[in-house]
């Protein structure tokens, strides 16, 4: 399960382990006038949430890395006939798919 995750969220379960529950939202039940109104529907053993007011919602399974990290580049060394081959490969192949597509 992902209790601890929705605890770090600031996600309160009411003592729930498992299935859906509604509860209040960490990010706007603060401002709201119904104090009383549960917005934040929590599927627990999925991990998704959505607040049905502010919009509030996502995974706890996926979490948003800080910084994007490009691998290194790698630089193949094929032939020129082997370039050559390609290229024609994929003009015919796009030939016969836009062919296809008209009919």
């Amino acid at each position: 399960m992902y209790l601890n995750e929705f605890a770090e969220l600031g996600i309160k379960l009411n003592n729930r382990t498992s299935g859906e529950v509604k509860t209040k939202c960490p990010e706007c039940h603060a401002t709201r006038k119904n104090k009383s109104d549960d917005s934040l529907s929590v599927n627990i053993e999925k991990g998704f949430y959505n607040c049905h007011n502010c919009g509030f919602g996502g995974s706890v399974i996926f979490k948003q890395k800080k910084e994007f990290i490009a691998p290194p580049k790698i630089e193949l060394k094929i032939g020129d006939k082997l370039k050559d081959w390609l290229r024609a490969e994929v003009y015919l192949r796009l030939l016969w798919l836009i062919g296809n597509w008209r009919k």
